[in-house]
């Protein structure tokens, strides 16, 4: 089963067949993959955008398209999959990225680098909910689902933290209004508009 010449053989084939260049010729592996990297992109994305809340309910329908219509994460494991990435990824991303935005000077000036350091962790807090969960259900020891699954949710996490970053700049840059739409900001953004408001 591990032998070296085989072991050799399937790597090197993995990632010739993961390669997006191949995957384009398989229009299904293709449709699953960029799902699966735009899925990683909106926990706390959304919840920049939307609030906490509003994110993590627009997790767990993205989840569950991609679990019914695309076949991804599957049914049977679709709470689980909303737990550690609508929940997990959404809310405690949120609450990172909120506490290095007081930390960094505000959140208009921490922004970017807040999101993406948080984008990165959810990543991987969400990787090590589910480690746990394979632990406890003596799925998977504890020696070698922590690795596997940290280790790669870690490189996963660099792209999420890039592109986090990148979208939140991209709509500072061109429309900064949907920056408002948390009801938090909202609220602030209204409280500042009728205190400059004059009388009719």
């Amino acid at each position: 089963l591990f032998d070296p010449a085989i072991t050799r053989w399937a790597i090197l084939a993995s990632f010739r067949k993961l390669n997006p260049l191949h995957l384009l010729r398989n229009p299904v592996m293709f449709v699953v993959w960029v799902g699966s990297l735009l899925t990683s992109v909106l926990a706390v994305l959304a919840a920049v955008l939307l609030g906490p809340w509003a994110g993590t309910l627009v997790m767990a329908c993205v989840i569950a398209v991609e679990a019914l219509v695309f076949s991804d994460g599957g049914l049977v494991v679709m709470g689980a999959n909303i737990f550690n990435m609508g929940v997990v990824g959404t809310l405690g991303g949120f609450a990172l990225y909120m506490l290095l935005c007081r930390l960094l000077g505000g959140e208009d000036r921490a922004r970017i680098p807040a999101s993406a350091v948080a984008g990165w962790a959810s990543v991987v807090a969400a990787a090590a909910f589910m480690s746990l969960e394979l632990i406890v259900s003596g799925t998977s020891p504890a020696e070698l689902v922590l690795p596997a699954m940290l280790g790669v949710h870690a490189v996963i996490g660099i792209g999420e933290a890039l592109i986090t970053g990148a979208a939140l700049a991209f709509i500072a840059a061109t429309r900064k209004d949907l920056l408002d739409l948390r009801p938090d900001r909202a609220a602030a953004l209204a409280r500042r508009t009728s205190g400059t408001g004059t009388a009719g």
